[in-house]
């Protein structure tokens, strides 16, 4: 995704399973905005969706 240009700029977070420490690494090499690992599916869900919602309130989104 960051390769292209319409997605370059994008807000992404990672659901997985994978709680490695060089999983979680490699993730934020490549800019990523949170890492999440599901454990609970629904409380996976939940906690990203909060955190989305903490994000939009504290970080200022750039549009064209």
């Amino acid at each position: 995704m960051r390769e292209d240009k319409e997605l370059a700029n994008s807000v992404i977070f990672v659901l997985t399973t994978s709680d490695a420490p060089s999983d979680i690494a490699v993730a934020y090499e490549h800019k990523i905005a949170g890492y999440i690992v599901k454990e609970n599916a629904y409380d996976a869900v939940k906690s990203a969706v909060e955190m989305l919602g903490a994000y939009v309130e504290i970080v200022s989104l750039k549009t064209n």
